[in-house]
C-alpha cells in the first residue's frame, strides 16, 4: 500500500482577466539610440524616436490595458509616439522591457565609458539587481522581441528577493509557475501559457505595474487555470493550484513494490468538472460516475497517468477496471466511450498477463467537490495506492 501524503499549502486563487495575446504590428523600437538619455533618475522616461507625447493617445480608449497604460505614462517610465498613439499591440524587445523595469523600479542605470549600446546601462542594472542573468538568453539579441517566458523570469525575480541571488537555480518551469501563482502572468485566451509568444507594449506595462504592486505587498488576482497548466509543466501535478495541497514525493513515482507488473505514476491531474473552462477539462468531456452511472457535473476528477509494464509471462489478467470501485474515499469514473479522446487520455480494461505489455494508461477517481473541500478543511484528504499480486485471483490490481 502506498499512501501519497499531502501537505496543506493553500494559495490565493482568484480568476483574473486573461492576458490576451494578439497579432503584433511592426517591431519599431521605443527608443532611439541617438536620443535615449541615460541617467539614474527614477523619473527618466522611455521616449519615442522624437518628442515626448503629452496629448491624449488616440489608440488606447477602450483597450483592456487602458488604465495600466495611463498609469505607466503618468509614472514616467514609458511614453507614446509623436503621432499621438501608444501602439499597445506592438512587440517589445528585450532591451525595451528591461529598460522599462529599470526605470519603473528605480534601479541605478549609470552610463559607463565602455557602453556601446543605449541599453547597456539598463541591462547592467537588472543583472546587478538579480532580475536577469546573462545566461537567460541562449539565442537572439537584445533587439529580439521578448517572449512571455523571458518576461516572466525577469518579473518574478524582480518581485521576490529570494530569487535574486546568483546562486539561485530555480528552473524556468518553476519560475513560470511562480509568475502565474502570484498573478504576475495570466493565461492566454484559452488559459494556455504561450511561453514562446512575444509580448506587447500593453502587456509589458501591465506586468510592470503588477511587479510594483507585489513589491508593495499587494495581493493580485490569480488566473487559476494558467497556474494549473504551469504547475503541471513543473511538478506533473496541479494539486496545489486546485486544492492547495502538495504530495510528499515527486513524479514520476515508482509504485511497483516488487509486483509482477511495474507501475510508474507519471502525472496526477485534478479537474473541476463543474467548470467547462477548467484546466484540462477538454481532456475529459464526458465522465461517468460508476456509483450511479451519471455524468459528472459537480465533482473533482483526479486523473492518474501511469505507465504499466509486464515482463512476466503467465496465465491470468491484470484488470484495470477493478482498481477503483466506489469506496470510502474516491469513486471510480470512466470516460464515456463515445467521447473518448485518444489524443490526450486513453483508459484500458484488462491486460492479458501471458503477453508482455508496456502502455500508458489513465486511472480516474472522482469525488463531490463539497466532500473534497470538507476533507481538506479537516485534513482528512489523501490518496492511497497499492499494487499487490493476489495468487488466488491471479490478478495484479491497484486499489484506491
Amino acid at each position: 500500500m502506498k499512501s501519497i501524503r499531502l501537505n496543506n499549502k493553500f494559495v490565493t486563487a482568484g480568476i483574473a482577466t486573461a492576458l490576451m495575446m494578439t497579432g503584433c504590428t511592426n517591431n519599431a523600437s521605443l527608443l532611439s539610440a541617438a536620443q535615449a538619455e541615460i541617467s539614474g533618475s527614477k523619473q527618466s522616461t522611455i521616449t519615442s524616436e522624437k518628442a515626448s507625447v503629452n496629448h491624449t493617445l488616440s489608440d488606447i480608449q477602450g483597450h483592456w490595458a487602458e488604465q495600466a497604460i495611463q498609469g505607466a505614462i503618468q509614472a514616467g517610465y514609458v511614453d507614446g509616439y509623436e503621432d499621438g498613439t501608444f501602439k499597445p499591440e506592438q512587440e517589445v524587445t528585450r532591451a525595451e522591457f528591461v529598460t522599462m523595469v529599470t526605470k519603473a523600479i528605480g534601479l541605478n542605470a549609470l552610463k559607463k565609458e565602455t557602453d556601446s549600446n543605449w541599453y547597456d546601462p539598463f541591462i547592467s542594472a537588472v543583472v546587478n539587481a538579480g532580475y536577469h542573468r546573462y545566461t537567460d538568453f541562449n539565442s537572439g539579441t537584445w533587439n529580439t522581441a521578448i517572449t512571455r517566458l523571458e518576461m516572466a523570469r525577469i518579473s518574478v525575480r524582480a518581485a521576490d528577493e529570494k530569487l535574486q541571488s546568483a546562486d539561485n537555480q530555480t528552473s524556468d518551469e518553476e519560475l513560470m509557475f511562480l509568475a502565474t501563482k502570484t498573478g504576475l502572468i495570466t493565461g492566454m485566451a484559452d488559459g494556455q501559457l504561450g511561453k514562446e509568444e512575444t509580448a506587447t507594449r500593453a502587456q509589458s506595462v501591465t506586468i510592470i505595474q503588477r511587479i510594483l504592486d507585489l513589491k508593495e505587498g499587494k495581493e493580485l488576482e490569480v488566473d487559476k487555470r494558467a497556474a494549473s497548466y504551469a504547475e503541471v509543466e513543473w511538478r506533473s501535478t496541479n494539486m496545489e493550484s486546485i486544492l492547495g495541497v502538495l504530495p510528499e514525493g515527486e513524479f514520476p513515482m515508482d509504485l511497483s513494490y516488487g509486483a509482477e507488473v511495474d507501475v510508474t505514476l507519471k502525472q496526477v491531474l485534478v479537474v473541476d468538472m463543474e467548470d467547462p473552462d477548467a484546466a484540462f477539462r477538454s481532456w475529459f468531456p464526458k465522465v461517468l460516475r460508476s456509483i450511479d452511472g451519471k455524468y459528472s457535473t459537480d465533482d473533482y476528477l483526479v486523473a492518474l497517468k501511469m505507465n504499466v509494464s509486464n515482463n512476466a509471462v503467465r496465465e491470468g489478467y491484470w484488470d484495470i477496471s477493478q482498481y477503483i470501485g466506489p469506496g470510502y474515499h474516491f469513486g471510480r469514473a470512466v470516460i464515456d466511450s463515445d467521447f473518448e479522446d485518444l489524443t490526450h487520455v486513453s483508459t484500458y480494461g484488462t491486460y492479458l498477463m501471458k503477453k508482455k505489455f508496456n502502455n500508458i494508461t489513465w486511472m480516474l477517481m472522482i469525488m463531490p467537490k463539497t466532500e473534497v473541500e470538507e476533507r481538506l478543511s479537516n485534513r482528512e484528504f489523501w490518496i492511497s495506492i497499492s499494487n499487490n499480486y493476489e495468487p488466488t485471483r491471479r490478478v495484479n490490481y491497484l486499489s484506491e
